[in-house]
């Protein structure tokens, strides 16, 4: 019984881990983006080129779940 609960906590520990890094990946990307058009927004670029600037983040396949 003790090898059963070691074996489901193992494999809760890995699904976490791994879900963790499989959300740290596409946020970090995004978070990335959103702070270079902010910055880009207080030099002097426009809030029409934001959309712009963020689409290659938003559309990455990362994001809509491929690698």
């Amino acid at each position: 019984m003790l090898a059963r609960l070691d074996t489901a906590f193992a494999a809760q520990r890995d699904f976490v881990a791994n879900a963790s890094h499989e959300l740290r990946t596409p946020l970090t990307l995004m978070r990335t983006a959103i702070d270079v058009t902010l910055a880009n927004l207080d030099r002097g670029t426009t809030q029409l080129e934001a959309p712009r600037l963020l689409g290659p983040a938003i559309s990455s396949p990362t994001l809509a779940g491929g690698r």
